[in-house]
């Protein structure tokens, strides 16, 4: 084999996307190892990342390396093989939660009290946290919100006006999608989200009475 592909010393991403696997020979090359697939029979091979992670044992949290074998068979059922090792680098783990109140709750009402969402810490070899709000019910063309930093200060209120001013129906309820984002020193990135819902503040009147209405105490 003359340099098969990708290079032994390539890192990979848990998360990163599926790569070819190809040696300089056109046909009767097979592979194998934790993670690899079949993309073009005796040609191409595909390895994926998380499917090999997953697959290997090691510390949960650290590193794990992940061997790969290419093996030709010649005309004459001579076979050569060569193996190369890849590290698979593990998920940063990204989570969040409310500072008060039921974690699980995902319904709110216009008019309570703001809300804080607080992203899980960095630890060593993390670099950067954000938050992401998307509109679910926005027609028009204007970016999700990003907030850098673990923490998310989040008004029903407030949200579900500026929510109103991308199109949203002010008589519905509206959704927001909130994404909790780290990324690592390797670029390597991990999200979690959740999507909640503010219903719209509801109008009360009492029929056939005016607000500051004046009454004699002998009124019937």
């Amino acid at each position: 084999f003359v340099n098969p592909t990708p290079a032994e010393s390539t890192d990979f991403c848990f998360e990163g996307a599926s790569v070819t696997l190809q040696t300089d020979q056109a046909s009767n090359v097979t592979f194998s190892g934790f993670g690899t697939s079949i993309q073009v029979p005796g040609f191409q091979g595909s390895f994926n990342p998380a499917s090999a992670f997953n697959s290997a044992s090691g510390p949960i949290g650290e590193t794990r390396t992940i061997t790969v074998n290419a093996q030709f068979t010649d005309a004459k059922g001579c076979t050569n093989t060569i193996s190369r090792n890849f590290d698979v680098l593990a998920k940063p783990i990204a989570s969040f939660t409310p500072s008060v109140g039921d974690p699980d709750d995902i319904f709110y009402c216009y008019g309570d009290p703001q809300i804080t969402f607080e992203g899980s810490s960095l630890v060593a070899g993390q670099s950067s946290r954000r938050f992401y709000i998307k509109f679910l019910g926005q027609t028009t063309l204007d970016p999700d919100l990003e907030v850098n930093g673990a923490s998310l200060n989040f008004d029903p209120s407030d949200y579900y006006d500026l929510a109103v001013t991308r199109g949203q129906n002010p008589l519905n309820d509206a959704q927001f999608r909130v994404t909790y984002q780290i990324i690592d020193n390797n670029n390597c990135s991990s999200s979690t989200f959740r999507t909640y819902t503010v219903s719209p503040s509801i109008q009360v009147s009492i029929n056939n009475l005016q607000d500051a209405e004046v009454f004699c105490s002998n009124q019937p």
